[in-house]
C-alpha cells in the first residue's frame, strides 16, 4: 500500500476563499480539529503491547482558547463528518497544553505513518505539511516584509502594500526507490544505505531530490551513483505519492 495519497476531502477550494465561509465552518457543531506541536500530531495509543496509535480529532471547544495565539490555523476541508482543521500550537507552554494532552503524546507521523489507516495517514500528512509550510514563509521572498495566511492558510500574502506578492504552498519534486540485484534468481539481493544519524541497525532505500530540467529516471541513476556508486540498469517506475 502506497500512503499519504488518494486523500477523500473536499478541500472547497473556492468557498476557503471566504473568511465569512471560514467562520461559520469553524462554529459547525461537527467541527473537528488535529492538533500539531513541533510537526508532531496530537495521538493516543489505543493498545500499547500492539504500538498502535489512534489519531485524535479535538473538538473544536477544547481548543477555543487556544485559537488566539496559536501559531497557525489551517482549513484541511471536508467530509462527510463535517469541517476538518489543523491547529499548531508549536509556541505554547507545555502547561497550557496539558488538558489536551493527559494521556496522549505528540508523535512524529514519519515513525508510525504505516500503523494509521490510509486516510487517516494521509489527513496528517496534509496537515503537516501545510503547517511546515507556513511556519517556514512568514516572510516574503521577494521584499522580506511579513506574509499574512489567507484562504484557510493555503496561501500567504506579502502584507508590504507596494509588493502584496501572493506565496503558495510549494513542492519539492523526489524520488525513493529499491535498486535490486536479480542476477542470481535464486538469491534476489536490494541495496539499503544508513545515514550516520540513523538509530542503530537501522537501514533505508535511497532517495534523492529532482534537480531542474532532470526525469524522474534521471534522478533515480544519479542519487544512486552520487550516494553509492552503482550505476543502474532498467529503471521501472511503480507509482506516486504526496
Amino acid at each position: 500500500m502506497i500512503y499519504y495519497r488518494e486523500l477523500i476531502l473536499d478541500r472547497a477550494s473556492e468557498s476557503r476563499k471566504d473568511r465569512n465561509w471560514l467562520e461559520r465552518q469553524w462554529t459547525r457543531q461537527y467541527c473537528r480539529v488535529f492538533v500539531l506541536r513541533n510537526d508532531k500530531s496530537l495521538m493516543r495509543w489505543r493498545d500499547r503491547d500492539a504500538d498502535k496509535p489512534e489519531v485524535i480529532h479535538v473538538e473544536r471547544s477544547a481548543v477555543d482558547e487556544l485559537v488566539t495565539d496559536a501559531d497557525q490555523l489551517v482549513f484541511l476541508g471536508l467530509d462527510d463528518s463535517g469541517p476538518l482543521f489543523a491547529l499548531d500550537l508549536t509556541n505554547h507552554r507545555e502547561t497550557a497544553l496539558e488538558p489536551l494532552v493527559r494521556d496522549n503524546e505528540f508523535i512524529d507521523l514519519r515513525d508510525v505513518g504505516w500503523l494509521l489507516g490510509q486516510q487517516q495517514a494521509a489527513q496528517l500528512a496534509y496537515a503537516r505539511g501545510l503547517m511546515f509550510w507556513n511556519r517556514h514563509h512568514r516572510y516574503c521572498g521577494i521584499c522580506g516584509s511579513p506574509t499574512l495566511s489567507e484562504n484557510g492558510g493555503h496561501m500567504r500574502r506579502c502584507s508590504a502594500p507596494g509588493c502584496a506578492r501572493m506565496h503558495f504552498p510549494r513542492t519539492d519534486p523526489a524520488v525513493i526507490m529499491l535498486v535490486e540485484d536479480l542476477s542470481d534468481p535464486q538469491r534476489p539481493r536490494c541495496l539499503l544505505a544508513r545515514n550516520a544519524r540513523f538509530p542503530s541497525r537501522m537501514m533505508s532505500t535511497l532517495a534523492g531530490f529532482v534537480d531542474p530540467l532532470e526525469s524522474l529516471e534521471e534522478t533515480v541513476a544519479r542519487e544512486v551513483y552520487e550516494e553509492c556508486g552503482i550505476q543502474v540498469g532498467e529503471i521501472e517506475y511503480r507509482a506516486s505519492q504526496p
